[in-house]
C-alpha cells in the first residue's frame, strides 16, 4: 500500500508551491516605489585619499 501513496509526497509539495505563489502578493503586496529607486552600495565605491 505506501508505494500507491507516493503520489502525495510528489502532488502536495508542487500544490504547496502554487498556493505560496498565489497568496503571497496578497498577503504581503509589493511597493513598487522602492523597486524604481536605484541602489546605493557604498563598498563599490573606492576609498577616499584624504
Amino acid at each position: 500500500m505506501p508505494p500507491a501513496q507516493l503520489w502525495v509526497f510528489w502532488l502536495a509539495p508542487l500544490l504547496g508551491a502554487a498556493i505560496a505563489g498565489i497568496a503571497y502578493p496578497y498577503l504581503f503586496g509589493h511597493n513598487e516605489e522602492l523597486a524604481d529607486r536605484p541602489v546605493r552600495d557604498n563598498s563599490l565605491e573606492e576609498p577616499s585619499t584624504t
